[in-house]
């Protein structure tokens, strides 16, 4: 005599774990995004911070040092993010460093999507240049120190 089962845990099953693995599968995605976008824009502040204080007689000089900064960076840091380039500007007493990105789209093959395959990511940070003495006074006016 056979004994008959229920399947609905089964069909209930085949229903609720697409979804599930699917929103766990987003998330994922979307965190490696958020990493490697606050990575970014902490390596574009650090050069601006940096590129203020380089002694240096003019504009070249600087940009040059700074270049020399970035290139000693480890790029092999960044999940998923495609280097687009870090553009840095001097002008009017002022650091400016533009970084950008790219990040390709994990479910850009899905029927369901029809957006945008590649997120695009860009930062921009801008300092005024100073010596390093008026650096230290600043911080120290800040702070409340003599």
């Amino acid at each position: 005599m056979r004994k008959r089962m229920d399947a609905y845990l089964t069909v209930e099953a085949v229903m609720v774990l697409p979804i599930v693995f699917g929103i766990l599968l987003f998330i994922i995605c979307f965190w490696f995004y958020q990493y490697d976008r606050c990575l970014m824009e902490q390596d574009a502040g650090l050069l601006a911070l940096r590129g203020t204080v380089i002694p240096a007689e003019d504009a070249e000089e600087r940009i040059k040092a700074v270049k020399k900064i970035l290139a000693e960076r480890p790029i092999e840091k960044y999940i998923v993010w495609e280097d687009l380039g870090t553009d840095i500007k001097i002008e009017r007493g002022k650091i400016r460093v533009r970084q950008r990105g790219n990040i390709r789209f994990p479910f850009s093959g899905l029927a369901f999507w029809d957006g945008e395959d590649i997120w695009e990511m860009s930062v921009l940070y801008e300092n005024e240049l100073m010596s390093p003495a008026s650096l230290l006074r600043k911080y120290q006016k800040i702070k409340g120190g003599t």
